[in-house]
């Protein structure tokens, strides 16, 4: 909706500097019908409640953002370890470190970039997958 769709639908004249916090309240306010939201703006859009509330509710939006950026951070630094483990492991033959590596993703993850990696499978492995993939 645009300034002047709402100065059209509602009879007021809100600042530019306004209409952008009342367009991010409109936007926020998901599958809402232009109409209807000027009609319920009209009868408290401009109480101290709901402009505490829409700004505790943007505050815990830009939150949760950056916990989601986060944990995706982690996932990537957890990815790049696991990559890390099966290469060591490759080069020093260690099973240990592939256990460790398969508790981080699991082994059937572990295998498949062992094999996109071009490594030759041990018999564990193999004994594995003839276990769990070809039932």
């Amino acid at each position: 909706m645009s300034h002047q769709e709402f100065i059209e639908r509602t009879g007021l004249t809100p600042t530019i500097e306004e209409y952008q916090t009342i367009e991010a309240i409109y936007m926020a306010a998901g599958e809402m019908d232009k109409d209807e939201f000027c009609k319920d703006f009209k009868k408290c859009g401009s109480s101290r409640l709901v402009a505490e509330l829409f700004g505790r509710t943007r505050t815990l939006k830009g939150q949760y953002e950056e916990r989601c950026n986060e944990i995706e951070d982690l996932h990537e630094q957890k990815n790049e370890m696991v990559d890390f483990l099966i290469e060591r492991a490759q080069a020093f033959s260690d099973k240990e470190l592939l256990e460790k590596a398969s508790e981080m993703v699991g082994q059937k993850e572990v295998i498949r970039r062992r094999i996109v990696k071009g490594h030759t499978l041990w018999s564990h492995e193999t004994e594995w997958m003839l276990s769990n993939l070809f039932q």
